[in-house]
């Protein structure tokens, strides 16, 4: 049976002091475990706080986890992905044998993915020569599955996965015709491949298929459209992992349910499920304190058009206001709503509207 993590507490490591975090899944969940998301402004200590987990995790006996069942009783197993990934494959010239490690903890495998995959098509060549269908059958869906993934991360349906025999190489063929290898893959989706590959190749060194994943800044790189899917990919790709990790990105806290959101400078635990359907406007300013959802020079002009449309009336406030009313009203159909609202609605006994 596999341990999963119920409960977080850290008395006090590097800039944290006094921090727990409840993570049981609550009565009718169906899966055993619930996935924690960290927020918070830089220096809050969301990597402090990842960086202690793994440490515990990789002791025998740590007080700072809980876990479900109680590691007495099974073995743990965790992968340990840092916020700076931009994956460099070692140099591949055939089939070669790898020596992966299957200590409790994984981090920094996936340079060998390379080889990883070459030893797979290797195995798939020789299951053909050898007629072992089931075994052919097996690798053919990995890597179809392997294909449908980078599919997802191009954004890219025609997307193939092709490999060059003689150069022991894999090429990515887009939709448009443009091939590259995967070693010049952009660093946005070099970084996604890293996460993917450590999770594989934990897989492989322990011969489990659950645990923890330990994941820092997941959204680094990544388009914000694809920060809105990394963790729905992931948590649907590897079902039986607990992911804990730290983000800045509305898009992410927002993703998934069965999940904690924790902002670790104001010490808050919010179900993620709260955070679903909302604007991501509306989650900047209400979860990551952002002073508006609008951009600096936007919010500017409207404090500006406030400001002038509360005083006294006069030639000149009217020139002002008209100004900024038409500059921000250019600017799109919500800031043109904002600017409606301040010029017309009426205003309420002490000046709010």
């Amino acid at each position: 049976m596999t341990a999963y993590i119920h409960r977080i507490r850290i008395d006090e490591f590097r800039t944290i002091k006094g921090l727990d975090i409840d993570l049981r899944p609550r009565p009718g969940d169906k899966q055993p475990f619930r996935h924690l998301v960290l927020t918070g402004p830089n220096g809050s200590g969301k990597s402090s706080a990842l960086l202690r987990v793994a440490k515990s995790i990789h002791a025998d006996s740590d007080p700072h986890l809980t876990w479900s069942p109680t590691t007495s009783q099974t073995a743990k197993m965790a992968v340990y992905v840092q916020a700076n990934r931009a994956v460099r494959f070692n140099p591949v010239s055939g089939p070669a044998k790898l020596a992966l490690h299957s200590e409790t903890l994984q981090q920094g495998s996936a340079a060998t993915f390379l080889q990883y995959l070459v030893n797979r098509k290797t195995e798939q060549a020789f299951a053909v020569i050898d007629k072992r269908l089931e075994k052919e059958s097996e690798l053919t869906q990995w890597f179809e599955r392997l294909q449908d993934s980078m599919r997802w991360l191009y954004e890219d349906l025609r997307l193939t996965l092709e490999f060059d025999s003689k150069a022991f190489e894999f090429n990515i063929r887009r939709g448009d015709g443009s091939t590259h290898t995967l070693k010049e893959m952009a660093d946005g989706h070099a970084a996604f491949v890293t996460i993917f590959a450590e999770i594989v190749l934990a897989c492989e060194a322990t011969g489990k298929t659950a645990g923890i994943v330990i994941l820092d800044e997941i959204e680094n790189h990544l388009h914000l459209r694809l920060q809105e899917q990394a963790l729905p990919f992931l948590t649907n790709l590897f079902p039986n992992f607990q992911f804990i990790t730290a983000t800045h990105s509305p898009a992410v806290i927002s993703s998934i349910p069965d999940a904690i959101v924790y902002d670790m400078a104001r010490r808050v635990a919010t179900p993620s499920e709260e955070f679903i359907g909302r604007p991501f406007g509306a989650l900047m300013t209400a979860h990551f304190r952002l002073p508006s959802e609008f951009d600096i020079d936007s919010t500017t002009r409207l404090e500006a058009l406030r400001s002038r449309a509360a005083a006294a009336p006069d030639p000149l406030r009217d020139t002002e206001c008209q100004a900024l009313a038409d500059v921000l009203t250019r600017r799109g159909d919500t800031l043109a709503y904002e600017v409606w609202r301040i010029l017309h609605e009426p205003k309420l006994p002490g000046g709010s509207s």
